[in-house]
């Protein structure tokens, strides 16, 4: 795999890393604050996956500076929060160990962002892939129902 992933620099969107050897996986989103948010307007933030809604439940733990470097926030400048932030700040590092990077992706059934290494693949989560096929099909045909105006 190509060790120029992604440039930190400008790269906004979620970024999962799976550790080969351990079967582990973390995953990190990357977004800029709204002009008008009270925290950090205009700036863009790291955060990592810390709970069960992959889309809510995320940690900010630092900043992403214009260099793509990670500045942790003073609250989370300590031992495993540095060592996120150094994971996807140094991805050839990593690579090299046998992890693998995987980029957002959505289910093909309901459209919700997929985090786990095995739904990114096969591009269902895991929802949609315990559902029987038949209504796996059922809404994604009412999804792209067609409508006559």
């Amino acid at each position: 795999m190509s060790t120029s992933l992604y440039n930190l620099s400008t790269h906004n969107g979620k970024i999962t890393v799976l550790n080969k050897a351990t079967g582990n996986h973390r995953t990190y989103g990357i977004s800029t604050q709204p002009p008008d948010a009270n925290f950090a307007p205009n700036r863009r933030v790291v955060a990592l996956l810390t709970g069960k809604d992959n889309e809510r439940d995320y940690t900010p733990f630092g900043f992403v500076e214009t260099s793509g470097s990670i500045r942790l926030f003073r609250s989370t400048d300590f031992g495993e929060w540095r060592a996120y932030a150094n994971i996807i700040t140094h991805p050839a590092d990593f690579i090299k160990r046998g992890c693998e990077f995987m980029f957002e992706g959505r289910c093909r059934v309901c459209n919700r962002l997929l985090t786990t290494p095995e739904s990114i693949q096969s591009g269902i989560g895991p929802v949609c892939d315990g559902k029987p096929a038949k209504a796996r099909r059922r809404i994604k045909q009412a999804k792209y129902r067609a409508v006559m105006v």
